[in-house]
């Protein structure tokens, strides 16, 4: 009897060891699957963060090609620099670094900040500078129109001059004063 119950104990603990080792099976490839999920998520993270830098650079070089003011345009070449530099960092990041992740996410939602605050500058500056444009064109035309005057008044200057001098080598003579008719003729 000792023999069979040596079995029944040998076949229990069998059967204890299989169930253990499936449970471990299961709980493992659970555990695979969950990482898969979480590896795929923070994939598909790191692809939607790379596609927002990818943007963010376009409208770098898009504001870039507008800008007139050089301290405004030093400021966007640099931001753009960083940008790609994490771009790059980005593309090389390894996936499962959730944290590194998470602090490119913040860096991004700053350059946007940052884009928004030179986009109000240059908007800014463009309608300044739409002033000041309209503002010389309407001296121009002021200060042409005051040149144009004051030749116009040279000229007349020197057509008074003209007959001032005439004027003035004109000798008069017998001068003899009648009265005429409403029709022009000697009155008697």
């Amino acid at each position: 009897m000792k023999k069979n119950t040596t079995v029944y104990i040998l076949a229990g603990a069998l059967t204890i060891l299989a169930c253990l080792s499936i449970l471990l099976l299961v709980s493992n490839s659970r555990k695979k699957v969950i990482i898969e999920d979480i590896t795929a998520q923070f994939e598909l993270d790191k692809e939607e963060l790379q596609d927002d830098y990818s943007q963010l650079a376009l409208q770098y070089e898009d504001y870039g090609i507008r800008i007139n003011n050089d301290s405004l345009a030093e400021l966007l070449d640099a931001e753009r620099t960083k940008n790609l530099r994490l771009l790059d960092e980005i593309k090389t990041l390894k996936v499962n670094n959730a944290r590194r992740l998470s602090e490119l996410r913040k860096e991004l939602e700053t350059a946007r900040t940052v884009m928004r605050s030179y986009i109000v500058q240059i908007d800014s500056l463009n309608t300044l500078n739409n002033q000041l444009r309209e503002e010389n064109s309407a001296m121009t035309r002021q200060y042409e129109e005051a040149k144009q005057t004051v030749n116009a008044l040279s000229k007349e200057k020197e057509a008074l001059t003209e007959k001032v001098m005439l004027a003035s080598m004109l000798e008069a003579r017998d001068i003899e004063i009648r009265p005429l008719t409403d029709k022009g003729r000697p009155a008697n």
